[in-house]
């Protein structure tokens, strides 16, 4: 938990460092941005990221929780995911439509079955786990459609590079916010 703050308050000085370094035609709009779908083919994601567009720049904090689904797996208890997500990019605006591309650095929670069996007080078994943390590098990339100024619609596609766990996870995605 020590590191998560650390890394935490660490990416929020770099991305305010650019914000003072960029500022050249100041705040341009922010997006709250709720997002579900699929990873790895193993489970479901939901979650979303909070997008402020500063100087061309998007600056953006994402959280995301994923659960391994019990159609993927027997084993109990089943594997669970949070990925932390601080990431800068652009917006590409074609009239109505959005190109968005972000990278990052990922911090990545996983709780993890281990092949230790434990017995439980009513006989059944269950695996033992343990909690995995690790650092990893993050990109988004999507596509929306704005059909209001405040409100956009689409697909994202989000990737975890960690050592422990690699995440491919596609998404629907629909921003509220300040978005033209």
């Amino acid at each position: 938990m020590k590191k998560q703050v650390i890394v935490s308050a660490l990416v929020l000085s770099i991305l305010c460092s650019f914000n003072a370094v960029q500022a050249q035609t100041g705040f341009q709009g922010f997006a709250l941005n709720p997002q579900a779908g699929f990873f790895n083919k193993d489970g479901l994601v939901y979650g979303g990221d909070v997008d402020i567009a500063w100087d061309k720049m998007v600056y953006s904090a994402g959280y995301h929780v994923l659960e391994e689904h019990s159609i993927a797996s027997s084993d109990r208890p089943l594997e669970t995911y949070e990925h932390y997500s601080f990431m800068l990019g652009k917006n590409l605006d074609r009239g109505k439509i959005r190109i968005q591309y972000l990278g990052g650095i990922a911090p990545f929670l996983k709780t993890k079955r281990t092949n230790e069996i434990i017995e439980l007080d009513d006989g059944g078994n269950t695996y033992a786990t343990e909690d995995i943390w690790v650092v990893g590098l993050s990109i988004k990339a999507g596509v929306k459609y704005i059909p209001f100024r405040f409100m956009s619609v689409g697909v994202d596609f989000i990737a975890n590079f960690n050592k422990e766990t690699p995440l491919y996870i596609p998404t629907l995605s629909v921003e509220f916010g300040l978005l033209k």
